[in-house]
């Protein structure tokens, strides 16, 4: 094995291949010997990284199909510097995976390779592997032809964005940016049947699609403009109902051997499947990146069996559909089938409550996941869209909705990420209803709390309590006074000036991670144990730890020494080098007790870092203070734009 892949690097540089002699081993000329030197001398910033199987079977889909030039075999050997016989090999696994998903991989002497079926799906099919791909990408391994006009591109979404004073995911700029070439050659015949041209037109993204990327013909515009209005555009899926309604019922079947489960409510967790299929097919045709599919993956990362489960089931469903499923997309499925097992064990006597939402089904089933977490003594019914709330007396005692809507039973309004308060009354209305609340709230009373819990606490003891017991009421009381926790019950209610580390010096990124933690260390917080176990699952895992580009959420289990909820953050102005193509310039220490108790922190850290220009502009900031003042700001702002949306 070893000896093949020397000649495969001999090979592609066109040196003798060695030989092995049997009682001498390896033995090389002194004219390959010069012809070796003479190649590792020259400077190459990505010759130590050699692509694995998989990730040359994926940049080779890409580029290919970004391409509008002639791709031939040995475009492909330079690419991956690899033999011939190795790409050969390669192309092999192309042509099966494609086949998947209803493409071909063909050759012609005048057009080299390319890759022939629908064109929507196959830049959907290039796009979910430029994601997986884009920390290559970025660190120059992946050659993209015409990578000089990635920037420019780049500078044109910036204007988009300033147009339309909004933000977009980067990845995904960076992902069409990438594509732009191959889209300015126009040669693509595009099937847009399913999608209501006249309200793409008519919509401030096209215009400003028009204005910034004029060159592209406009079935290229269209096509554009989708990515930026994300799933706020309805298409026409009436042909589609019946495939779409058996793949939901194949998704229940298949999830239920997976997982070992039965539903009992199968017909309910059908249906809903189907309309976050009819949600999300939009996504799946044209491989629109989804925002915020960190946050996804984190709320579920807890429970990996069900992540698990749920990818093996949805293994049935690109077949069925012939479309790549994202990671991003098999989180919310998991999220569907986690509120429907929680159901599964409740009684008919509970309280039941109706989702209501304006923009799609996704959105209500992420609502669904949140309140049978908040409220596990009551049953989500259903999740419907707001044309459809109409005597609804029958089917639920109360209605969650993210907008207003006139209905014959009590009627919450929330965000789509509720806030503390709407979580606080979503609380108060369910114990309510339940019978567990017959009065207001009333402040604790600390002598009252004594009274209940002195058995429990040794004579000796009893005075430090109450002492600390007061201390803390006392603190908590104050809590809506300070500058930065009052709003926000999330991020900003554990971090604080203390725990902000500013650095100007250049760390290794282990003593990084040690000083981020100290604030967490000396408080007490966590235990030396759990700074080690990070530490060790870095280097076993590599850099899967970073959140978004520049930034690092590092943390471990909680039995690895927590002792309470906390957080801490450390911001660098030379970048901490995790390996050799990910730097990190802002590294949080976030410190879990459970699997939920921290999910509004990383709803917070996905607010304020959904946008990458902020991790710069944190990095110069001077104090603590200042950033704690931007980071409220920027929730603030996160906020005001949720309100606007509902």
């Amino acid at each position: 094995m070893i000896c093949a892949k020397i000649n495969e690097w001999l090979e592609y540089h066109e040196i003798p291949l060695i030989e092995v002699e049997r009682g001498r081993g390896i033995c090389l000329t002194p004219e390959q010997n010069r012809r070796i030197a003479k190649v590792s001398e020259q400077p190459d910033e990505a010759a130590g990284y050699v692509l694995s199987p998989g990730e040359r079977v994926g940049g080779i889909i890409c580029l290919i199909g970004s391409r509008a030039e002639v791709i031939r075999i040995e475009d492909l050997m330079r690419y991956c510097q690899v033999s011939r016989n190795t790409i050969f090999n390669d192309l092999k696994v192309v042509s099966t995976t494609l086949q998947k998903y209803d493409l071909q991989l063909l050759y012609e002497n005048k057009k080299g390779y390319y890759i022939a079926g629908d064109a929507v799906r196959r830049r959907a099919v290039c796009l979910h592997f430029f994601y997986s791909m884009i920390p290559l990408y970025t660190s120059g391994i992946i050659p993209f032809e015409k990578r000089e006009f990635v920037q420019e591109y780049m500078e044109c979404f910036r204007a988009v964005e300033s147009s339309l004073n909004t933000h977009f995911p980067e990845e995904m700029l960076l992902a069409l940016s990438a594509f732009l070439p191959m889209m300015m050659a126009g040669e693509d015949v595009l099937d847009l049947r399913d999608v209501r041209i006249q309200d793409v037109i008519g919509s401030r993204e096209f215009a400003a699609v028009a204005e910034y990327f004029s060159e592209l013909i406009e079935s290229e515009q269209i096509y554009l403009a989708l990515h930026l209005l994300g799933g706020r555009i309805q298409i026409n899926l009436a042909s589609r109902d019946t495939e779409l309604y058996a793949a939901a019922r194949s998704l229940v079947a298949e999830f239920e051997k997976a997982a070992d489960v039965h539903f009992d409510n199968e017909s309910e967790i059908e249906r809903a499947l189907f309309m976050h299929l009819k949600s999300s097919w939009y996504r799946l045709r044209y491989g629109i990146r989804m925002d915020g599919a960190p946050l996804l993956q984190d709320l579920i990362r807890a429970n990996v069996d069900l992540l698990n489960h749920t990818r093996k089931a949805c293994g049935y469903l690109e077949n069925e559909l012939a479309l790549p499923i994202s990671d991003s997309e098999v989180a919310y499925l998991a999220l569907n089938f986690a509120g429907y097992m929680k159901q599964s064990v409740q009684s008919a006597e509970e309280m039941r409550i109706l989702i209501v939402c304006c923009q799609g089904m996704t959105t209500g089933h992420i609502l669904r996941w949140e309140i049978s977490t908040l409220l596990p003594k009551a049953r989500v019914v259903d999740v419907v869209a707001q044309q459809d709330v109409f005597n609804v007396r029958d089917i639920c005692d109360v209605v969650v909705s993210t907008v207003p809507v006139k209905s014959d039973v009590p009627v919450e309004v929330v965000h789509p990420i509720m806030t503390d308060k709407e979580r606080i009354s979503l609380l108060r209305m369910g114990a309510g209803a339940l019978g567990m609340l017959s009065a207001p709230v009333q402040a604790i009373n600390v002598q009252e709390l004594m009274e209940v819990v002195q058995r429990y606490v040794p004579d000796t003891a009893r005075k430090a309590l109450e002492k600390d017991l007061k201390a803390y009421l006392n603190w908590k009381a104050r809590a809506g006074e300070r500058r930065f926790a009052g709003r926000h019950g999330g991020l900003l209610r554990y971090l604080n000036q203390e725990k902000i580390y500013l650095s100007e010096e250049e760390l290794d990124w282990r003593e990084a991670l040690q000083r981020v933690s100290a604030p967490l260390l000396s408080s007490g917080s966590i235990e030396p144990s759990y700074v080690k176990s990070i530490i060790t699952m870095l280097e076993n895992t590599g850099t899967y730890m970073f959140f978004v580009p520049w930034l690092v959420l590092a943390h471990a289990r909680p039995d690895s020494g927590v002792n309470r909820l906390d957080v801490a953050m450390g911001i660098f102005r030379s970048p901490v080098r995790f390996s050799r193509y990910r730097h990190a310039k802002i590294v949080i220490v976030l410190a879990p007790v459970d699997k939920e108790s921290h999910l509004e922190i990383l709803r917070d850290l996905m607010r304020i870092f959904a946008v990458q220009t902020r991790i710069d502009e944190l990095q110069h900031k001077k104090t603590a203070y200042e950033v704690l003042e931007n980071m409220e700001s920027y929730l603030n702002q996160g906020e005001e734009e949720e309100e606007s949306e509902t």
